[in-house]
């Protein structure tokens, strides 16, 4: 708690103190005496659009909108290069609870203002920066192979091997290693101290394949694209797309199916065979035996009606005779 109120107090005036501060004399001016610019603002030093961009930041950082008033000061940065500008950018991360963004903000004053600072200034910048690294873990990421790329809370921190450790909030944070044909790896941890962290990785391969698994009875053979695999429980790997299954048994039906494979998923299928029809006979058998039967009851209907009508009908002498037509 004692970390927190003293940041608060040391930051809560960076913007009065970066106002009033006297313009640094550029490093190369070897020169110039510390002194030349004392008294310059930089309402005054600023020119044209940075100038613009500074004062309305200072009225958004008054009005307490932070978010805005950080674009705007590091607009103003980007026009200018004045290092103080980074303390003002550090105390709106400051109130916007971004702790590591801080420290790199004032490690960076310190890089480019250092020669300038007065022994006060240089005082309170201190224990500012000290507070600031209580608040802040240094994580060390070490990715095999290089090359893979780094997000901190899906925001793009750098690419293996870092030049430095990465200055991440203390709480739960996401760290993403992405590198093209590998899979990302992910680790979410919750980081409590500001001890130092070293995170060893080693990239796997990113391959296109996932699990079939197929149940059946014990004597059923399993086949995947022709491929005879088992016989009742199989599981294996399978490219990602199409595949053939074909379960068979001696006296059961076929089961046939087109299954799709995805990425690192499993499919599981459960399969029971039918049985055939209970006769050997073929279907073909059956409807000639049918028309067979059918023919033989019409040819003997037509001799029964004949003899039936012979026994009825009178003959005459010399002639044919008569017949019903069956």
């Amino acid at each position: 708690m004692k970390y927190i109120l003293a940041i608060a107090l040391c930051l809560q005036g960076l913007q009065a103190v970066a106002a009033s501060a006297q313009s640094p004399v550029p490093p190369t001016a070897a020169s110039a005496a510390p002194g030349d610019a004392a008294g310059a603002p930089m309402s005054v030093t600023l020119q044209a659009e940075a100038r613009t961009d500074y004062q309305a930041a200072r009225i958004l950082y008054m009005d307490q909108d932070y978010a805005g008033a950080l674009v705007k000061f590091q607009r103003a940065y980007g026009l200018s290069g004045e290092p103080r500008l980074l303390w003002n950018m550090a105390a709106c991360e400051k109130f916007l609870r971004h702790y590591a963004a801080v420290l790199r903000l004032l490690e960076r004053y310190e890089r480019e203002y250092r020669g300038v600072m007065s022994p006060g200034h240089r005082a309170e910048f201190t224990d500012v920066l000290k507070t600031v690294r209580l608040l802040v873990t240094r994580v060390h990421v070490l990715a095999d192979p290089d090359g893979a790329h780094v997000f901190l809370d899906e925001v793009l921190v750098g690419t293996t091997p870092l030049a430095e450790p990465l200055l991440v909030d203390l709480g739960q944070r996401k760290i993403r290693i992405h590198k093209s044909g590998y899979k990302d790896h992910l680790i979410t941890r919750t980081f409590s101290d500001t001890s130092e962290v070293i995170l060893r990785l080693r990239l796997q391969l990113e391959q296109h394949q996932g699990t079939l698994a197929v149940s059946a009875s014990v004597s059923d053979a399993i086949r995947v694209d022709g491929r005879l695999v088992g016989h009742g429980v199989w599981q294996g790997l399978l490219p990602s797309g199409e595949h053939a299954l074909r379960v068979t048994a001696s006296g059961m039906r076929a089961f046939e199916r087109q299954v799709f494979i995805e990425d690192d998923r499993t499919r599981n299928l459960y399969v029971r065979l039918d049985s055939e029809p209970a006769s050997g006979i073929s279907p073909l058998l059956w409807v000639a035996m049918g028309l067979a039967a059918a023919s033989g009851v019409a040819v003997a209907s037509y001799f029964a009606l004949r003899s039936d009508s012979s026994s009825t009908s009178e003959l005459m002498p010399g002639s044919w005779g008569t017949y019903p037509l069956p």
